[in-house]
């Protein structure tokens, strides 16, 4: 049987004494004897005894047993217990011992053996601590050697549990460690794949824009539809990440079921085409979500579908997919039906989990990763609900997402704007773009530009802190992994030197914890890759003041110029010949003279009073010269506008 072994210290003045040690911890062979004494001679217990194996040194000064301490702990190969005499002369005393002891080691059992109380139990723990015990002078033999058992095993649980202890904390950093190269990979990664989606699906919009014959639009369509499916898939990996970190949070605002909906019939209604597929969407009309805004997160809601919607699309080779959508009972129900391979039982139990599929013969026939349903299920679950399964091999699927039915607000009956009305809303500002990439620059400067705003470009960090330290904008948009200085320290360099500017976050990391280092750096937002023209917007709206509302409210302030008959006789007519000058130049393409004409009505027009409209002409002049026809008609056709609405005052 192998033995621990333990290392004892003896200190004390008086040779006899520690003779008296020597002879009682000598060699387990010659102990032994009084070790079985004590357990029995045929119990097993003395069996047990023999595990023990101390190894005694022996000092008689304190000076002499720390510094034996003191080597011992350099070499690693500690004491479990001291013996210490309470009187001693000639040198330290034994509380004195005990200190520097303690100082040293702080788990050694130090046993305190005097046949004198010099100090009070009080004294001593105020001293060295808990961990002493006393024993008297002389001692009995048994007692000691059970005594000496009893510590060293307790000393030996107390190493065990401190290794174990020190184990789990190494084995803790590891996994954090881990977990943020973890974290540090998927933002990588997140950003080297937003980047190239954002100009394929941020050009995809522009290209929409475009005069396209009915092929090119089918194509460009698919494309579009593609690029989608990519940034889901990028989507889920990036939401199983934060699921499993337990920082995935669930939002609690109004949203519109019908567009909900629309959004899954514009993303599917292709592929089930393209599929031979019969694609419906049924949507039960009695529905209180029909006249109210329902509270909940929308996004999430939305994902969920296409996952469901997507798998059955994948899985049904001929017939027909539907999503069946109603309310019941203070629940919302969405039932997705499909015609496709179907699922056996044991299947069936096992689809929720991550990775897993069908078979193994699922993902080289229809693809996938397997992560769809179990964050579907995740995200139903957070919010309150759950999916459930029916599938029977070879006839279908039909899959039930479940979730609370909360309503918001009544729908406003008012028409809704569409993209190319927002579009032509034009906005006044100057925003500086942040972007070491060049085609996100063009594609950024663009989108803005058609808003009517004016753009200037940095290529890192240093330069938009440059830039946005020698200029005036109303907005910045900063991405936020660049060279040279990233958009952190950029945000935060721009707001110690105490810029108010608001500055958004161009951003392929979506991580929460990223979002929170956005916001501490100073960051008024953030805008997730890929850039979509409708999100863009939405936030050049809030920042920048629209070109109609600044040129309305500069026309209140016209008004109260005074003009008399004949003045207001020759300002119409100024205005008629200006209007027809524009219209001429426009109809025979001749750029050189809408330029004289908007430059004139610039400097014209101001004259009279009308110093939004100038604004306008100004704004338009830098457009023209940046000789991009799609922006600056939009600017030329709200000028005349503007002109012809002089005649009608």
């Amino acid at each position: 049987m192998s033995m621990n072994r333990y290392r004892l210290m003896a200190i004390d003045d008086e040779p006899k004494v520690l003779d008296a040690y020597v002879s009682l911890f000598q060699p387990s062979h010659q102990w032994s004897n009084l070790l079985a004494r004590l357990a029995g001679e045929d119990s097993d217990e003395s069996e047990e005894e023999d595990e023990f194996e101390f190894e005694l040194e022996c000092y008689p000064s304190g000076e002499e047993g720390v510094e034996a301490l003191r080597y011992a702990m350099v070499e690693q190969d500690p004491f479990s217990i001291i013996f210490l005499d309470m009187r001693m002369p000639n040198g330290w005393s034994g509380l004195e011992t005990a200190r520097h002891i303690r100082n040293l080691d702080e788990s050694v059992r130090i046993v305190l053996v005097s046949a004198y109380a010099d100090h009070t139990v009080k004294e001593i723990r105020q001293e060295i601590g808990s961990r002493f015990v006393f024993h008297g002078k002389p001692w009995n033999d048994n007692e000691l050697v059970q005594l000496t058992r009893q510590l060293a095993s307790d000393w030996e649980y107390e190493r065990e549990l401190t290794e174990a202890r020190h184990e789990l904390l190494n084995a803790t950093e590891i996994a954090v460690k881990a977990n943020r190269a973890k974290d540090q990979f998927l933002a990588s990664m997140s950003h080297e794949l937003r980047t190239p989606l954002t100009a394929i699906l941020g050009y995809g919009e522009l290209l929409q824009e475009t005069a396209l014959e009915q092929e090119q639009r089918s194509l460009l369509k698919t494309m579009q539809v593609s690029g989608y499916s990519l940034l889901h898939l990028l989507n889920d990996i990036l939401d199983l990440s934060k699921i499993a970190a337990g920082k995935f949070e669930i939002d609690q605002v109004e949203f519109d079921l019908d567009e909900t909906l629309l959004e899954v019939t514009q993303i599917f209604s292709v592929q089930a085409e393209n599929r031979g597929l019969q694609f419906e969407v049924q949507h039960a009309k009695e529905g209180a979500e029909h006249t109210n805004l329902l509270l909940g997160d929308g996004k999430r809601v939305g994902q969920i579908l296409i996952n469901l919607v997507s798998n059955a699309v994948k899985f049904t080779s001929k017939g027909c997919v539907r999503l069946l959508v109603h309310s019941h009972q203070k629940r919302l129900h969405f039932v997705v039906e499909d015609s496709g391979i179907g699922m056996a039982p044991a299947v069936v139990k096992r689809l929720f989990k991550p990775f897993e599929q069908a078979d193994s013969s699922i993902s080289g026939r229809f693809g996938g990763t397997g992560l769809g349903l179990h964050i579907s299920q995740t995200l139903a679950q957070l919010m309150g609900g759950q999916i459930t399964v029916e599938s029977e091999q070879g006839t279908g699927s039909r899959f039930e997402l479940t979730i609370p039915l909360l309503l918001g607000r009544e729908k406003q009956e008012k028409e809704k704007l569409q993209q190319d009305e927002v579009d032509a809303k034009l906005l006044q500002g100057r925003v500086l773009v942040v972007e070491d990439t060049p085609e996100l620059q063009m594609l950024v400067s663009r989108m803005i530009r058609s808003s009517g705003a004016e753009v200037d470009i940095a290529d890192d960090g240093a330069q938009g802190v440059e830039q946005a330290s020698a200029h005036s904008y109303d907005l910045i948009l900063m991405d936020m992994q660049m060279p040279v200085m990233d958009g952190i320290e950029a945000t935060r360099t721009l707001r110690d030197k105490g810029s108010a500017t608001p500055i958004i976050a161009l951003t392929a990391n979506v991580m929460q914890h990223q979002r929170e280092a956005f916001q501490e750096a100073g960051c008024s937002g953030f805008i997730s890759k890929p850039v979509q023209k409708s999100t863009l917007l939405k936030v050049l709206q809030r920042y920048l003041k629209t070109a109609q509302d600044s040129h309305e409210a500069s026309a209140l302030e016209e008004e109260i110029i005074p003009l008399d008959d004949e003045l207001q006789e020759l300002l119409n007519q100024r205005v008629k010949e200006m209007s027809e000058e524009l219209g001429e130049a426009r109809k025979g393409n001749d750029l050189d003279r809408v330029k004289a004409v908007v430059h004139m009505i610039k400097g014209s027009i101001g004259s009279f009073g009308y110093l939004g409209i100038s604004a306008l002409a100004a704004d338009i002049e830098e457009q023209l010269r940046q000789e991009d026809v799609t922006e600056y008609n939009r600017g030329l056709d709200l000028l005349n506008q503007r002109l012809l609405a002089i005649l009608s005052e």
